[in-house]
């Protein structure tokens, strides 16, 4: 069967053990039974994962200055390994948006969200790290929010892909000479 913590799922290859038994072909043993046989279990560990939503909050919008972009840098860290990544939203009006990222972040990281980037003509209005630790199976929220500051700055963004050339064509697989 498989066992389950917070974090992990721990699975056990099944095998077959004679018994009675005996060191019969290896290295110094003779042919004798053994009837105190010892058996230890073959474990793996697979990590569990949780869901990481990032909700905005924009009380007031400025629709002469168009969209409003707000930038999230995102940090997870859990035994060394760190998940870094980076989300925008775009607003268009007033209200609440929300970003989740699904089933990246292993189970018991702890997440730093920072608002790196508050749009041109806004300003936040609540703390602007938020720190959280995922939950298996589970979907852990941080919210910020922003209000327009009256000023008459426009702003936009640009968000970026990038691929892992060693797992892969550095094209993404595109069979296209220009991409």
């Amino acid at each position: 069967r498989q066992v389950r913590s917070s974090q992990y799922i721990y699975s056990f290859t099944p095998y077959l053990v004679s018994l009675p038994g005996n060191g019969y072909g290896l290295d110094g043993a003779g042919d004798e039974w053994i009837y105190n046989v010892e058996v230890s279990l073959k474990p793996s560990r697979e990590p569990l994962f949780g869901d990481l939503e990032i909700i905005k909050s924009l009380k007031t919008f400025n629709k002469t200055l168009g969209g409003a972009t707000f930038i999230f840098q995102i940090e997870a860290e859990k035994d060394g390994i760190t998940y870094s990544d980076v989300k925008s939203v775009v607003f268009d009006a007033a209200g609440t948006k929300s970003i989740t990222i699904a089933e990246k972040i292993p189970a018991g990281a702890v997440v730093t969200v920072t608002e790196v980037y508050s749009g041109a003509s806004y300003k936040i209005t609540s703390d602007p790290e938020k720190t959280q630790t995922i939950l298996a199976d589970e979907t852990v929220s941080v919210d910020f929010t922003n209000d327009y500051d009256d000023r008459l700055n426009g702003g936009t963004s640009v968000v970026n892909h990038f691929v892992d050339t060693a797992a892969g064509r550095p094209d993404g697989g595109s069979t296209d000479q220009d991409s």
